[in-house]
């Protein structure tokens, strides 16, 4: 929670494991039951607003992840601004990304991606635009990944949660600084992989 100091870096969070930078890494048969997240982002705008990647299981990865459950748990995400590509971000990394799995999965990164579940949980999210905004953010969310920017196939996912959005635009933000979403039951941008065996049964 930064509402009282500044910070200059980028944020990554996860209950097992917040950033993996390497292709080889496995993560295979974790259960992840009865546990919650709460983060408060980007709260403090006297400095450049940051991104941020954050899931149940990690904020950003790669490598092999498979026989993954995510059941009876919360995430909850409360933001005051988003970041983009205005903030001299690259495009594959800038914004806000939240999965219930992860945030995020790396440009062409990952091997055998497969069996993950996200059962009887809650993600709940919100952006409170408190200030003119002077350039669009990005923001990527859904039950299992914000963003999979991976070139790898990924199948059998599964996921009933319920996944909430509150957004609020400062009134005099203008049209073309106004921020782009991605919101998805499962996945909230895919963008090269292929897809198999996907199952939602919750709401958004």
């Amino acid at each position: 929670n930064n509402a009282d100091r500044q910070y200059t870096g980028h944020h990554y969070v996860g209950l097992l494991v917040s950033k993996v930078s390497n292709n080889d890494f496995e993560i295979s048969n974790i259960e992840i039951l009865n546990s919650s997240v709460t983060i408060s982002h980007n709260l403090n705008q006297t400095v450049t607003n940051r991104n941020l990647y954050v899931g149940l299981l990690g904020g950003s990865l790669q490598g092999k992840i498979s026989n993954i459950v995510i059941k009876d748990s919360k995430l909850n995400v409360t933001q005051n601004s988003v970041n983009g590509t205005y903030g001299g971000s690259d495009v594959s990394t800038a914004g806000t990304y939240v999965g219930g799995v992860a945030g995020l999965i790396e440009q062409d990164k990952g091997k055998g991606i497969s069996k993950l579940a996200v059962l009887d949980t809650e993600i709940n999210l919100e952006v409170k635009q408190d200030k003119k905004s002077n350039g669009s953010g990005l923001y990527y969310a859904g039950s299992i990944f914000g963003a999979y920017r991976s070139d790898t196939s990924i199948s059998e996912v599964v996921s009933n949660a319920d996944l909430s959005f509150n957004y609020n635009t400062y009134p005099e933000t203008e049209i073309s600084n106004k921020d782009i979403i991605y919101i998805g039951g499962l996945i909230g941008h895919q963008s090269k992989a292929n897809a198999s065996d996907f199952y939602f049964f919750g709401n958004v």
